[in-house]
């Protein structure tokens, strides 16, 4: 064991420490109130002399405060403490030489209040006076000659350090402070203070000797893996801390039922029988951190948090489970914060680990959400808390996940206000609730709310520049959330001043290193620069960066091609690869997609269906149609596994999945059509079309489409008349809708209708009715020849279709004379040139003609939501 405590019931006297340890029992069961009043009760009973005394006594209403999420409270009284203390420091140390005693306890206490104030300072998102007062503790033990219990001060501030640096997303930073500066303060320690069992000694093979603060540093490092996302490992240590724990502190396990092999992801069950004696110990109510059960329930919260992001619902519910247990038994009951802690984690997981639609994990998510708010309010009470609005703005989340987009702004609105009350409206506490109305806003699908994004963002930037200075690097992820939305609202051009200063901050952040820009913030903004020039003439300009940044993000996340920050990255230049026609080099990159999204979500997660249809595209593309339809297939089985597995589902959230069913199927089409597998095409469209008519209607242009590729299937299997029935139905509908469509994309639809013309002419033709097919290209021809429709995007489309109808009409044109086909060429060649013309009895092959949007576009609109979705 290593004891680093101080001697506070010995400072104290008897009396005092008993009704200090009254108070310590109240706040432990989460009595705020009545804990405080208590303190305050015995501060003022202590002499004013007893400066000591009175200072352990303030802190711990201090620390009250922090615990029941009054931060700015706890920090000015932390802050006016904390300076009282100095001053008397200075007092104290005039006299070192006649006292040395009392000034080792003074400066223990300055040490401990300069931590606390750090807390509070990170709590209220004050980074850089943290910072400030974390390196003066720093240099403060930096000047002590030996190893003193005082160092375990300087331990706590270079893990604040790190864990901001976390933040900022400068991972190699945060690794070289724990490792280089923090594990050297924690081995002297062990050197001096650690304290073995009689017969015991080191064990060489651990790095580390096991006790309470070798456990910190080792959760502190799983906290620098799950932040980097590297989950696996995160969580691979943190069941080996649990482990050591349990083995340490020789708390009795749950044995495995003989025959069950263990596997590396389980959790170990403890036994729960002597909780509440230990909790009833003096020593750990005054310290109820240095309780084995407590270190212990923090492990397994730990183990749910990264588990949520590994969306495993059922690890989390495991881990939370024995959590909550060791909670209750000790305290007798579940109104307790951490318990409400635990219900927000399971909200989270059930929300993340069903797509955010099935019916019933929804259900168990607003119940877990409630469930902690209940719990929270009944503790804190009713007026403005901190705790409140951030489990407020869990609830907001859930009814924006389930689309009440009104009832979720009403939330975040009044966590917003609520936050505002306590801090003001220009407090960098803020900046978090306003980001939520960002994504409020960003969900609904009037024009004028999705502007309000732009304006909170742009206040949220200006609040962060004028709290921590506009060159800072904590206003970097400020600047990106800018930037992104002004991508989203298409001002293109305003964003790059964003992008270009996140760059420029960063840089400056690394010392004008342009070689060592490691920064997840800085790859995000360059990839968004790359999808501004992705629907532009500068794509090969896109190309170099995403390249650029793939290959620095790969150094960056230390050679891991399957690590979650390369999903941006990889996606928008394999959809750009793709889009470029290098099908070759985008299969490849799907290819890596797919185990990024299978090693970050697990191989059953939706994001993976949109991967396999794009693997599936490339195969096709590549002209291996039996490989593509076997990555539609899996795209279709996945969907289905996930589908079953989801339960009873809304309307929203199964018209959302026919139309994923309807794409996928009419992808299984055109690889089956690839494939000259004219009956699976037939049954792939058909079961495409009756999707589409439960999604849109029987009188959409999505079954207008259908219809359209109907005529086609017919046609290719020698049945013109039912060609031709279909044909017109296809137009009929498009009739009905195209009209409408064409103010939305007026050159695109005008194409959709010649092709509708030319095919009716077609198969007229081929019929053998001449005059209609004659008919059908005049109609054609009109919008063909017709130069006001062209943009400079389908000029030649337009061009390529009046030849072609050109040429069909010189062919019916010559049946219905009873003229020489041949004759009728060369006079047409005589007249217009030798327009080029299609062979006798052929026919345009008729894919989807709803697929003219340009895949650059697609692929902007593509990264902007996924962006948006991994917010």
């Amino acid at each position: 064991m290593m004891d680093l405590s101080f001697p506070i019931k010995e400072r104290l006297g008897e009396a005092s420490f008993l009704a200090l340890t009254s108070a310590a029992a109240l706040i432990n069961k989460n009595k705020f109130t009545e804990g405080i009043e208590a303190l305050s009760t015995l501060r003022d009973s202590l002499a004013a002399e007893d400066f000591l005394p009175r200072a352990i006594v303030t802190h711990r209403i201090n620390s009250a405060n922090f615990m029941r999420g009054e931060y700015l409270q706890a920090y000015k009284g932390s802050q006016e403490l904390m300076e009282a203390i100095a001053k008397k420091y200075e007092e104290v140390k005039e006299h070192e030489q006649e006292s040395p005693e009392p000034l080792k306890e003074v400066e223990y206490v300055l040490l401990k209040e300069q931590v606390f104030v750090a807390r509070c300072l990170n709590k209220i998102k004050d980074f850089t006076k943290a910072e400030d007062v974390c390196d003066d503790i720093i240099e403060l033990i930096k000047g002590k000659e030996e190893v003193t219990k005082y160092h375990k001060f300087a331990l706590k501030a270079h893990y604040m350090r790190a864990k901001n640096q976390l933040n900022l997303m400068e991972f190699r930073n945060a690794k070289k402070i724990l490792e280089d500066e923090a594990k050297p303060i924690l081995k002297q320690l062990i050197e001096k203070y650690h304290i073995y069992p009689e017969g015991q000694e080191a064990d060489p093979a651990k790095d580390l000797v096991d006790n309470r603060y070798s456990f910190e540093y080792r959760k502190k490092y799983a906290l620098y893996l799950k932040k980097f996302a590297f989950y696996d490992h995160s969580i691979e240590i943190l069941i080996a801390i649990l482990k050591d724990e349990i083995a340490y502190y020789n708390i009795q396990c749950v044995p495995k039922p003989e025959g069950v092999q263990e596997q590396k992801d389980d959790i170990p069950q403890i036994l729960v029988e002597e909780i509440s004696v230990f909790a009833s110990e003096d020593r750990y109510i005054m310290k109820p951190d240095t309780n084995p059960y407590y270190q212990v329930r923090l492990s397994y919260y730990q183990i749910a948090k990264v588990f949520v992001f590994k969306l495993y619902a059922a690890k989390v519910s495991e881990a939370i489970g024995f959590a909550k247990k060791i909670t209750v038994e000790s305290q007798g009951d579940e109104e307790e914060l951490f318990i409400a802690n635990c219900y927000r984690l399971l909200k989270e997981v059930n929300l993340k680990s069903y797509s955010e639609r099935n019916k019933e994990a929804i259900e168990e998510a607003q119940r877990c959400i409630e469930r902690a708010i209940d719990i929270v309010t009944k503790i804190v009470g009713d007026g403005p808390n901190y705790l409140k609005a951030r489990a407020l703005l869990g609830l907001g989340d859930l009814h924006l996940a389930r689309k009440q987009v009104d009832e979720a702004e009403k939330i975040v609105l009044e966590a917003q206000r609520m936050v505002g009350e306590i801090f003001s409206d220009n407090h960098p506490v803020i900046l978090e609730f306003n980001q939520n109305l960002v994504d409020v806003y960003s969900s609904k699908s009037e024009e004028s709310e999705k502007l309000k994004t732009l304006l909170i963002s742009e206040k949220n930037l200006e609040i962060a520049k004028q709290f921590y200075g506009p060159e800072s690097i904590f206003i970097v992820r400020h600047e990106l959330a800018l930037g992104s939305n002004k991508i989203g609202n298409l001002q293109l051009a305003e964003a790059q001043a964003n992008i270009g200063n996140i760059r420029k901050i960063v840089q400056r952040y690394h010392d004008d290193n342009p070689r060592d820009l490691m920064n997840q913030y800085l790859f995000l903004g360059q990839v968004l620069v790359a999808i501004t020039l992705m629907s532009t003439t500068s794509a090969d300009s896109a190309d170099r960066i995403l390249t650029y940044v793939m290959m620095k993000q790969f150094e960056y996340v230390e050679g891991n091609r399957e690590h979650p920050f390369l999903e941006q990255t990889v996606t928008n230049l394999a959809i750009l690869k793709r889009t470029q026609q290098d099908f070759r080099y985008a299969l490849q990159l799907f290819e890596q997609l797919r185990r990024i999204q299978e090693a970050a979500y697990g191989p059953d997660n939706e994001a993976i269906i949109y991967t396999y249809k794009n693997v599936g595209v490339c195969y096709l593309a590549l002209g291996i149609p039996e490989r593509a339809e076997e990555y539609y297939l899996k795209a279709l089985n996945l969907m289905s596994l996930i589908s079953d597995s989801q339960g009873i589902k809304d309307e929203e959230a199964l018209k959302e999945d026919r139309e994923q069913l309807a794409s996928i199927y009419f992808n299984l089409y055109l690889s089956a059509m690839s494939n000259e597998d004219k009956l699976k095409a037939k049954e792939y469209n058909a079961k495409a079309m009756d999707l589409n008519i439960l999604v849109h209607g029987p009188n959409s242009l999505q079954v207008s489409n259908g219809h359209f590729i109907s005529a086609n299937l017919s046609l290719r299997a020698g049945d013109a008349n039912q060609a031709h029935l279909d044909m017109l139905e296809a137009l009929k509908i498009f009739e009905l809708e195209g009209d409408v469509e064409i103010k939305k994309a007026k050159d695109e639809m005008l194409l959709i209708r010649i092709r509708y013309y030319m095919n009716l002419g077609q198969i007229n033709y081929i019929k053998g009715d001449y005059p209609e097919a004659y008919k059908w290209m005049q109609e054609g021809a009109k919008i063909a020849g017709d130069e006001s429709n062209y943009t400079y995007e389908t000029a030649e489309d337009f061009k390529k279709h009046n030849r072609e109808i050109e040429a069909m009409r010189y062919k019916c044109d010559a049946k219905i004379k009873g003229v020489s086909s041949l004759d009728v060429k060369r006079e047409a060649a005589k007249n217009k040139g030798g327009e080029s013309e299609a062979e006798e009895g052929s026919y345009i092959p008729m894919i989807s003609c709803f697929g003219l949007t340009s895949a650059t576009a697609f692929a902007l609109t593509f990264a902007i939501m996924r962006a948006a979705a991994n917010k």
